[in-house]
């Protein structure tokens, strides 16, 4: 799979979740990706692809505090 690929199967499985407001490409190359998604109510989620290693990873992130 290709990061292109991913993007798209990821972004058509994200979508459908009512939990998630938005999502930033942080790092975009040919070989690997890193989204983060803005989660309701609060946090953030971290996930990284990459192409040559075969490797998908994440991390989510809480935060407690409002601004």
């Amino acid at each position: 799979m290709d990061v292109k690929q991913f993007l798209t199967e990821l972004h058509s499985a994200i979508s459908n979740l009512d939990f998630v407001e938005a999502y930033t490409i942080e790092q975009f190359s040919v070989t690997y990706i890193k989204i983060n998604f803005t989660l309701k109510p609060r946090g953030i989620l971290s996930v990284w692809f990459n192409a040559i290693k075969r490797t998908q990873s994440f991390g989510i992130i809480e935060n407690k505090y409002k601004f």
